[in-house]
Formats: C-alpha cells, structure tokens, sequence
C-alpha cells in the first residue's frame, strides 16, 4: 500500500472552481503587479505552509516534512523509480486474464490508438506526490505565470503535506493487514487519503479566497454527487487519461471524486471528529466510499468463498471486484450499470487457465436483496455478447457465458464448457456465507440531508419602500431619487440624473475577517478608479460605524481635486459569512444627508436567518 499515486491534474481544476458565490460582488480592483510573475516558492515559505495546513486540518506536525521541488525530468525519473518500486512482481499473466474475463478491453476499432500506459497517466497527472517509505514529498516545480498558477501550486502543496501529516497522526497499515487487504478494501482506503487530503486543499483555498469552509464543503459535496467523475477529464491535459482503460481511469478517479463526496459528507455529519476517526477505522469496500451512510452503519460486505477451480484448471487469480468495478464491467452491458451495481453486498472471483490456454471465470455475487440481484441478473443479460469473446496475444476467452441465480445470490461463469460450467455455477450458489466476524458497529452519526440552497431573489419597490426577503431587510427610497432594482448584479441602486447623489446595495460573500474587509475594501477603491476618469482615489478615514442592521466598517475615498467624496459601509450578516456593503457617492452636505438617511431606514424585516444566509452558510 504505502503512499497514494499523488495530486491529479484534473482534480485541481475542479478545486480552483469550488469557491462559488452567493452574492452580488464588488467591482474587481486592478492590480498592476498582477501582471508580474509571482516569486517561486522558498523553503522558507513551503514550511510556513506546513505549519499553516498542520494548524487547518488540526493536526500537530510531529515530524519535518521534506519538500523537494524538482524540474520536469528530475521529477518524471522520481515518478518511474517510486513506481517501479511499488510495482507488483509477476502478474503479467493474471492482470491479462483479468481484462480478458470481465471485458476490460477496448473495442480494437480500426485506425483506434492504443490505450494509454499506466506509466503515461502518471506522468501526465500527478503533479506531485508523498513517498509513505521516505517520508519525503515530491513536487513537479513550475514557474507560475501569475497568481492563480501559483495559488494552484500552493494547493497541490497542500493536498501533499496533508499525507505527510496523515502518516504522522494515523500511520498506515502494517504488512500483516496488508497482505490481508484486497483491492477494492485498498481502493477504499485510498479514497479516505485522498478524500481527506482533498477537503485539507478546500480548507487552504477557502482561507486563500475569503471563503467559509462549511460552505466550500457543501459545494464539494453537491459538485462530487452531481456531476459524474467522467466530466472532469477533458482537454489536451487529460488526454493520456482520457485514452486510458475505462477500469484505470475509473479506479483513479474514484479515489478523488468519490473519495471527496465521502469525507465532505462525513464532515457535514460530525466534523473532524468523525474523519479522525475513520482513519483508526477505515471503509473497508467502495460501496461504504459510494454510500457514506453505510459506512456510519457498519455494514460490511457479505463474506464469500472464493469459487474452487474445476478439476484440470489451474488457478490463476483471486479476488473482489466491489461496487465500483462491479458497475464499470456493467457499463458496456446496461445503461442502468451504476443503479444495477447499486445493491452490491459481496463478491469474489477466481480467473482460471482452462487445459487448452484459455481464459476462465467463475465469479460470486451477493446482493442486498433479491430485487437487486434480480437486477444485477438482467442488466449483464440485456445486451447480447456485453461479456465478448476476446483474445489477447495468445491468451483467449470465449463468449459462452452462464448466469445462475437463488434468493439473492447470482454465479456467473464464463470460458468454461457447457456441464462444467453448469457445475461451477451450482457449486458457487451452494457455498455456504461466513458468518461475520464480528457484529457491525454502528457509529453515532447521521448524513445531514443536502435540501436545495435557495434561489437567490430579486427585491421589490412598493411606492417609496424596498423589500427584500432575499436579504431580509427593508428601507426607504429617499425622495426624489429613482430606484433600480437588479442593476448590474446590485440587489438596489439609487440616483438622481441631476445631482450628484448616488447609492448602492450589494452583498458580499467574502468572510468579514480583517484580511478580507481590506480586501473588499480595495476591490471597491479599484471600481471607484475604474469611473474617476483619471484623478487620484485617496483613502480618507475608517472606522467603525452603528447602523440598524447592526455594527458595520465604514471607509471614505475622495477623488482628486473635486468635491466628490465616496463611502462604503460594511455591515457582517450570516455569522460574519458575508456582508451587506452600501456605497455612496456624493459632492454636497445636503447628497450626503440623503443617503445617511436612505442607509438608517434600513430595518431587519425577519425574526430568522434570512435565505442568504443559508447560500453564504450553508450546511
């Protein structure tokens, strides 16, 4: 086991992408030394970042964390030895019949390129890695072009120093529950690495952009439940993956799609508590990954024997498929794979050489009910030769393929002739089920249900009154000055075309922490330069400032050598998750009188937590 396979390509993009708004943002200020190229990182800077992570994951840095940033070909040659090291000895021969046995293979379309290597996914992907036995961490350094390239760095960073500190705390399992393990128990283990090195990046980049981190976990898990895995391998830097074996690119992709979906919702049900936890008690299938809610049950895969090997065949292999590769060698039989697969509770296989040099299958299913193998049972039936006869080399399997079922179990063999396949089926349905170790354990937890976030809703004029159930609030629109509601993304706007009295109403969704009230205070100060034609924006005064809506920030701007003068009120709602910012423009005493009063008529029209709140906070 040891470490993971390190930090996608395409899961960073995803990443970059969770931040979201929930309100109606400010003019973006400019900033001219954006265009310059960001520092490299330092030493210095990369343990600071250690620390920084160690501090928002809550887990103490017991040990140095060597970072090693490499150039492109130190870092390819660092990938091919750790992955030559980790490569299992002699398999060639069961990893061929496996692909042969449950159809992995590609169609072999005339003029089709060749499935990708697994080498060549590696290389394209991983960005960065933690080797488990050095206890080292290697970073494909680049030199960034401008700050999103260098927060991105920064996050892959992140996500690997969050392994290192995983071994730390929890260590891994010893070699004696590794030789224990099966694939699909591994799979689940790498998808609570990476799921919880996944929401470690959520954490940093929610710091980075003003962003709470309930509500960029929230986005996580709608984003990992909505969109399929596959959305997210697309264009010239997923082409390798892309190209690569559906049951590769399925089982990398799980560890961070699935993997992510699990540890957010997990998090949503008891904090880092509970994904603490789960490292002392691991998922142990891909079903408990797929269905958290399973996992906090303590329901485990039902116990199956694997299936003996007829007289005269030789065993090649043994082993579990899971939920996950179960509905990937569904996918080329059903359209429903992913619900046929659904009701997995147990598998074992063994692939067999048969006395002639061909390839079979004798394989064992369980499911949770005899609905759910009754489906299992049509969707692998519903299209003729879903399960082909192939050949690979001098290695072959034919298409004759038996499906037995009783209650809620289903054998299916394939490759064998037709009495010894019938025999291989009954003796599989025949065998009897283990009986658990031990009792499951549920844990005191429950998935908190993801109910829709609100719609974010226009306000209304009636007469002189605005009305927002939005934002839960109400004022009054001064006399005289013409009401716009919707403007540009602004919740209000009021104006006069003849004198210079200008107001604004809009919500921002940064946290209203000191960083990022200077923040949205510059990005106001950039807009305010965008209009002044020119003239020098100088920052007055701030302070702080009563308001009804409750205490708020205030900050004055003058315009060069004109009477203008411009003031932002910023007033934390929702926790402090987001604020309501007024804006006021002005030149005369009489202007700003005007708008001190349009901005004291405002009065909470609500007794709870308005819609915003749930979509700046959501749980």
């Amino acid at each position: 086991m040891g470490d993971r396979a390190g930090q996608r390509a395409s899961a960073v993009g995803l990443l970059l992408a969770l931040a979201g708004c929930a309100g109606s943002p400010p003019p973006a200020a400019e900033n001219p030394a954006a265009s310059a190229p960001p520092a490299p990182l330092t030493q210095e800077r990369i343990q600071a970042l250690v620390a920084e992570v160690a501090h928002l994951r809550g887990l103490p840095q017991r040990a140095p964390v060597p970072v090693y940033l490499l150039d492109e070909p130190a870092f390819l040659a660092a990938l091919r030895e750790r992955a030559e090291r980790k490569a299992a000895a002699a398999e060639n021969e069961a990893r061929k019949a496996f692909h042969l046995a449950f159809d992995l293979l590609p169609d072999g379309k005339p003029g089709a390129a060749p499935p990708s290597s697994t080498r060549e996914v590696l290389e394209e992907q991983v960005r960065g890695f933690y080797d488990h036995e050095q206890r080292i961490i290697v970073v494909r350094a680049s030199r960034p072009r401008n700050e999103a390239e260098a927060e991105k760095e920064r996050a892959i960073l992140a996500h690997e120093i969050e392994h290192a500190l995983q071994d730390q705390s929890f260590g891994r399992p010893d070699a004696q529950k590794q030789a224990t393990m099966g694939a699909d128990e591994v799979l689940a283990y790498g998808s609570l690495l990476e799921g919880d090195a996944m929401l470690t990046m959520f954490a940093y980049l929610a710091t980075e952009r003003g962003v709470p981190f309930q509500r960029m976990v929230r986005r996580a898990a709608d984003v990992m439940h909505d969109v399929p895995a596959e959305r997210f391998v697309a264009g010239d830097g997923d082409a390798a993956l892309f190209r690569a074996l559906p049951i590769v690119r399925e089982r990398l992709l799980f560890r961070y799609h699935a993997g992510t979906a699990m540890v957010a919702e997990l998090y949503r049900a008891g904090g880092l508590d509970l994904v603490n936890r789960m490292f002392a008690s691991p998922p142990v299938s891909t079903e408990q990954v797929i269905h958290p809610e399973k996992y906090l049950a303590g329901e485990r895969p039902i116990a199956l024997a694997a299936p003996r090997a007829p007289e005269g065949y030789r065993t090649l292999d043994e082993g579990t498929l899971g939920e996950l590769e179960t509905r990937v060698v569904l996918d080329r039989c059903s359209p429903f794979s992913a619900a046929a697969a659904a009701g997995w509770g147990g598998d074992r296989y063994t692939l067999v050489a048969a006395p002639n040099g061909g390839v079979g299958l004798l394989w064992s299913t369980a499911w949770d009910s005899e609905s759910d193998a009754a489906e299992f049972v049509t969707a692998i039936q519903s299209r003729p030769g879903c399960l082909r006869a192939l050949s690979l080399g001098a290695t072959s399997i034919d298409g004759g393929i038996v499906v037995r079922a009783e209650k809620n179990r289903v054998a299916v063999v394939r490759g064998l002739s037709g009495p010894i396949a019938e025999a291989a089926a009954k003796q599989i349905l025949d065998a009897p089920i283990a009986a658990p170790a031990s009792p499951p354990v549920a844990l005191p937890y429950r998935l908190l249900p993801r109910a829709p976030l609100p719609q974010r809703e226009r306000g209304f004029l009636v007469d002189h009154d605005y009305v927002s159930r939005w934002l839960g609030i109400g004022g009054r629109i001064p006399f005289g000055l013409h009401a716009v509601v919707g403007y540009e993304g602004l919740e209000l706007r009021i104006s006069r075309p003849d004198v210079l009295v200008s107001g604004a109403l809009f919500v921002s969704d940064l946290v209203t922490t000191p960083r990022f009230q200077e923040k949205l205070f510059a990005d106001v100060a950039g807009g305010i330069a965008k209009g002044a034609e020119g003239k020098q924006v100088v920052a007055a005064r701030t302070g702080p400032v009563a308001t009804p809506l409750g205490a708020g920030i205030e900050r004055w701007w003058t315009i060069g050598d004109t009477a203008i003068s411009m003031r932002a009120v910023m007033v934390p709602i929702c926790g402090g998750t987001g604020s309501l910012v007024f804006l006021q423009s002005f030149n005369d005493p009489m202007a700003q009188r005007t708008l001190d009063g349009w901005l004291h008529s405002f009065r909470w029209n609500t007794n709870v937590k308005p819609p915003v709140c749930e979509a700046l906070d959501p749980r």
